[in-house]
């Protein structure tokens, strides 16, 4: 996607060859988020429970922050593959950003005192993008996120 958003030329720079084809790419974002919410939830009632019953050690937690980077990977990835389709189509994503991805990074934005320095950092990435690129003159929208 990078390599042909960065096409010097306007009309090489398109990356899915119908809106259909992006509206599909966006659920697929959705679905894959949407899994990464599931896993990561289990995974901090697993460390809670853990603690709640002394079973758990530094290296178990080790063990499991890592997977939590690994499935919370998969959302940095998505982030980038967003920004590039803001930055070839602008507004014309909004809808599609809105639909299947903007409810991850809306969570974290809430969670914010739960989760990783670079969830949090990826989850503000994506919302100023939003903002700058999609033409979203809501301000208010994301200190509403935190309230």
């Amino acid at each position: 996607m990078k390599v042909i958003s960065e096409n010097e030329q306007e009309a090489n720079r398109q990356i899915f060859v119908s809106p259909d084809k992006m509206a599909a790419f966006g659920q697929v974002m959705k679905k894959c988020l949407e899994k990464v919410s599931t896993l990561k939830a289990e995974k901090l009632e697993e460390i809670g429970l853990k603690h709640k019953q002394n079973e758990i050690d530094e290296e178990d937690l080790d063990l499991i922050y890592e997977d939590l980077n690994k499935l919370t990977g998969v959302s940095i990835y998505i982030n980038e593959c967003c920004n590039i389709m803001m930055d070839v189509y602008g507004k014309q994503v909004t809808p599609i950003i809105n639909e299947n991805v903007k409810f991850y990074f809306t969570e974290v934005m809430n969670d914010y005192q739960n989760v990783s320095e670079q969830e949090l950092q990826d989850a503000s990435y994506f919302f100023i993008n939003c903002t700058e690129k999609c033409g979203n003159e809501d301000f208010m929208e994301l200190i509403s996120l935190t309230s």
